[in-house]
């Protein structure tokens, strides 16, 4: 299994099974975390699990697994959900969220990470404000998780936010809690032809990066491969700060050079 070409035992995002159900992804992961390929301290819940949460299956589920802490990830499947929730449409979507909160505070989760979104609906100052608010509804930390460009020119309506070098600075000086994807920099890097290594290594050990994912990709999609080996932040991970948890989102259902979508 390729995260152990990491420097340390990551935590396991559920999004690597994706269709699989929380509990059937639960179940599909403790071998591998008995093979000590993956830990399951902290799992997080995301948008590619089948099936919807409610409080009192949360609740099951923090009992069912009393060493593990729970948490959620971007637009994950609870009443309401639609695949059009992120940070940036968050008041077009304020009963989601709502009952997103609900969810996460029956699972005593700490955090909570969501994409961006796209220029068209927010602005950076946007973002941070809906932090702000999304704070008080999830009851816990929530960090924004920086894009990716979806072009040679990352800067029209339909591009995401943060997703280019100034903006990822700008966001490690915002104040607001992140989480730093580092296959999405592998895209930027490749669709940019400029690799900040040192900018990445500063976003790694600032105690605003609460979440750190890890997966492969060919530079051009966010596609959850196995790593290779050949990721050039692959040897930046020594400098991840301690708050940061590690999570691989690897995909651990279909073959290596199958692309699944962000």
């Amino acid at each position: 299994m390729s995260a152990a070409l990491c420097t340390v035992t990551p935590n396991l995002a559920l999004g690597a099974f994706p269709g699989f159900s929380v509990a059937q992804a639960m179940q599909a992961a403790q071998s591998l975390a008995d093979a000590g390929v993956i830990r399951l301290d902290h799992v997080q819940i995301c948008p590619q699990n089948a099936g919807t949460l409610d409080v009192e299956s949360a609740r099951a589920l923090a009992a069912a697994y009393p060493n593990t802490r729970f948490r959620l990830h971007a637009n994950a499947r609870v009443a309401g959900w639609t695949s059009l929730a992120d940070l940036s449409t968050l008041n077009r979507h304020m009963d989601y969220y709502v009952e997103l909160g609900k969810v996460s505070r029956a699972m005593g989760a700490c955090a909570y990470t969501v994409h961006a979104g796209l220029r068209r609906n927010a602005t950076l100052y946007d973002l941070a404000r809906n932090v702000d608010v999304l704070s008080d509804i999830m009851g816990c930390d929530v960090g924004i998780e920086g894009m990716y460009p979806r072009g040679p020119h990352p800067v029209g309506d339909e591009h995401y936010l943060v997703a280019t070098w100034a903006e990822y600075a700008a966001l490690a000086e915002s104040g607001i809690p992140y989480a730093l994807d580092l296959s999405h920099l592998q895209i930027l890097a490749h669709k940019s032809g400029c690799w900040d290594e040192g900018l990445v290594r500063d976003l790694l050990a600032n105690p605003l990066c609460i979440e750190i994912h890890i997966s492969g990709n060919d530079g051009q999609h966010d596609q959850h491969r196995s790593l290779t080996g050949d990721e050039g932040w692959l040897g930046l991970l020594e400098h991840a700060n301690e708050r940061a948890v590690i999570f691989t989102e690897e995909n651990r259902r279909a073959p290596a050079n199958s692309a699944q979508n962000a």
